[in-house]
């Protein structure tokens, strides 16, 4: 029996335009999109209800997205992440773990999709 459980999508973001506009953009069926502005917050939120994915920019307040993967992953470490940046991205930081994928800004809606569809989300 398929499970009805949505599939739950964590985007972190500090710009409020590209948060909006990526909630948009990743809503679909069988989905749950729940956003916000620090990692300190996103820590929370999947401290209580763990994501499937969890899609964060590296540059954020005095957590990193870097320090939320981290996080993430000591809980989870078959855990998905995408670590997304404006800036020059180390390509080291797939080291953090097999399902960690880095994204340069701006990425098309295309290859957020197909993290999303690689992470289980595909609709």
């Amino acid at each position: 029996m398929k499970s009805t459980r949505p599939f739950r999508l964590l985007f972190v973001e500090d710009s409020d335009q590209l948060r909006e506009t990526m909630a948009i953009l990743l809503e679909a069926d069988g989905r749950e999109v729940v956003t916000t502005a620090t990692a300190e917050e996103a820590l929370a939120l999947h401290t209580a209800d763990p994501f499937d994915l969890v899609v964060t920019d590296l540059t954020l307040g005095a957590m990193s997205g870097v320090d939320l993967a981290r996080a993430v992953l000591a809980r989870d470490p078959a855990g998905w992440v995408v670590l997304a940046s404006g800036y020059a991205i180390d390509p080291g930081l797939r080291a953090l773990g097999r399902n960690v994928r880095v994204l340069a800004k701006p990425f098309t809606s295309a290859a957020i999709e197909a993290v999303v569809g690689e992470a289980g989300g595909a609709t």
